[in-house]
């Protein structure tokens, strides 16, 4: 008798290893996609390969965060924006008005564009909370700004109405480093930017 419960063991045994491997090998891959999935940055200006998707609204076709268009939400960005400037008093602006501000490098979610690529490009905030960007002495994009000290964060809206508006996370060091985090509100999230506050574009 024991020795014919040997082959039925052995038999019990293999099927029991057989129905257990796949579901082993499922749980490493889920790991493994777990494990990626918290490594791949979620927020950060400019164009480049972008690493979060996000649902798309009626009519549009399912785009990365920083290609989907927002230009639907410009007017509701113009209400916010004058709203914000209503309740404002004038002196709310000073230190992110104050000279210029001249890029140091933009993270786009995946690659660091570096001084050496961003030479006399510059953010002009200016006192009559209008904003320029430039270029070695060209005006490449004109709008409207908005900087509260309550949430530490300014929202842009170009002149351009094919652009996105803007919102941007605001971080100041020594008062000369500015740090702009893209927030999701209109698409921007994956980008990260530094710049070094100059008297003028003099000093660029």
């Amino acid at each position: 008798m024991p020795n014919q419960l040997i082959p039925i063991l052995c038999c019990l045994a293999l099927v029991f290893f057989a129905c257990e491997q796949p579901n082993s090998n499922n749980g490493n891959a889920a790991s493994a996609v777990s494990a990626d999935n918290s490594d791949k940055p979620s927020s950060q200006f400019s164009s480049g390969k972008v690493l979060e998707d996000v649902v798309a609204g009626p009519g549009e076709v399912k785009k990365s965060s920083s290609g989907r268009d927002f230009t639907h939400k410009r007017g509701s960005a113009l209400s916010i924006l004058n709203h914000r400037i209503g309740e404002d008093s004038d002196d709310f602006y000073s230190i992110i008005e104050d000279g210029i501000w001249q890029f140091q490098f933009i993270h786009d979610g995946s690659k660091m564009i570096k001084p050496e690529s961003l030479v006399k490009e510059y953010l002009d905030f200016k006192d009559d909370l209008t904003y320029e960007k430039g270029k070695a002495g060209k005006v490449v994009e004109t709008g409207k700004y908005h900087y509260s000290f309550k949430t530490d964060k300014v929202l842009m809206i170009p002149d351009d109405s094919s652009k996105n508006p803007q919102e941007w996370k605001t971080m100041f060091k020594s008062d000369v480093f500015m740090i702009l985090v893209g927030t999701p509100e209109y698409g921007n999230n994956n980008f990260q930017m530094k710049l070094e506050r100059r008297k003028s574009k003099d000093e660029l």
